[in-house]
């Protein structure tokens, strides 16, 4: 394929849950829903801020194959005039959005930089990219302290990240958004492998984006943290009827 683009923005896409159709919401993904303060699809709504910065980005979508045989994102693509790239259709649960987001690889491309968006929780404003050269990457954050949240630790005057905490209890109100820029992907892409390889180390068995985020710091590289004002959760049935400013 020709690569055309240096960004890649993989969307890993929440499947059909059991709470939402308790709550009332109708039998699609929550990817696919609207809520009822906007027009738009969360998935619209997740990736419009990136492309703001990146109009040029190639899309992979990760999500479940029974979900894609229901509603289609690709329509979502052509809305916002951005170029269908990688789509990978899970058969089965797997271990959590680490192992969902590596069933992408290998990347259709060498980019030079992967957005990774867990779009399942919240929904992004247009994220800041400018790091220095001595950072690996960013994990996007914004101001909540609510407990099923990962907390991010964090320097105030440098931004540089020395700790994440998933899901155990509010000890931060740097709640992760979901969302991850990569800039060194073929060493993220090590750490990630490395990381499936290891016991999980909690009860769900699941990886997060998080684990990979934490080895590279033990390693010696730097990441970043960037707070996104204009983001909220959607992570609860609750929350999705909340209503929301500027949406």
């Amino acid at each position: 394929m020709d690569r055309g683009s240096q960004t890649l923005i993989v969307m890993l896409m929440a499947g059909n849950g059991k709470r939402f159709r308790d709550g009332g919401f109708t039998n699609l993904p929550k990817w696919a829903l609207v809520p009822p303060w906007t027009d738009h699809s969360l998935l619209e709504l997740s990736l419009r801020g990136l492309v703001l910065n990146r109009p040029d980005a190639h899309v992979c979508f990760v999500a479940q194959e029974s979900d894609l045989r229901t509603v289609s994102p690709t329509r979502t693509l052509r809305d916002l005039k951005l170029p269908f790239t990688k789509q990978v259709a899970l058969d089965k649960v797997l271990r959590g959005p680490l192992e969902s987001l590596m069933s992408a690889w290998p990347l259709p491309c060498d980019y030079r930089e992967v957005f990774i968006q867990v779009c399942d929780t919240f929904i992004p404003t247009v994220p800041p990219v400018r790091i220095g050269a001595d950072f690996f990457g960013i994990a996007y954050c914004f101001d909540h302290d609510k407990e099923h949240f990962c907390h991010v630790d964090f320097e105030p005057v440098t931004g540089e990240i020395f700790n994440l905490r998933e899901k155990t209890g509010a000890v931060s109100t740097n709640g992760s958004c979901g969302l991850f820029l990569i800039r060194n992907v073929p060493q993220f892409e090590i750490a990630a492998n490395r990381i499936l390889k290891a016991p999980a180390g909690r009860a769900s068995g699941e990886y997060y984006i998080s684990d990979v985020v934490k080895l590279l710091i033990a390693q010696g590289h730097k990441f970043k943290a960037e707070i996104l004002p204009g983001a909220f959760a959607v992570g609860t049935p609750q929350e999705m009827l909340e209503p929301k400013p500027n949406k």
